[in-house]
């Protein structure tokens, strides 16, 4: 395995266990958007770059499972992720948010679920 597969794998692995119920006694700080876009999402090293787009789906799908963003059908996994991208580069002051909290935003911005009764 190369330098940059193990990186990216230690950089998920430890993004993976942060969710973890054994993680929630001792929780870390949760990445921000600006670590995100510039240590993952901005990276010249494609494992890197799969790490942002692989949490950018998993936060794209939470986000239609718990019917806070209601994608389209024919939506792209790279759409979604190019939707969370561009939101968080466009926005630097949501840079110290929590990522996943600043994707939501982006998911429910471009894909509004319809108001009850409306």
């Amino acid at each position: 395995m190369s330098a940059t597969r193990h990186i990216a794998a230690f950089a998920l692995a430890a993004i993976v266990l942060q969710a973890t119920p054994a993680a929630a006694e001792e929780r870390l700080a949760p990445i921000t958007a600006g670590q995100m876009h510039r240590e993952f999402c901005s990276s010249e090293e494609v494992g890197f770059r799969a790490v942002c787009k692989g949490y950018a789906w998993g936060v794209a799908d939470a986000s239609a499972k718990a019917g806070e963003a209601c994608t389209r059908p024919k939506v792209s996994a790279f759409q979604m992720t190019e939707i969370a991208i561009r939101h968080i580069r466009d926005n630097p002051a949501t840079w110290d948010q929590p990522a996943a909290e600043v994707m939501r935003e982006a998911y429910r911005q471009a894909f509004p679920c319809p108001q009850p009764g409306g």
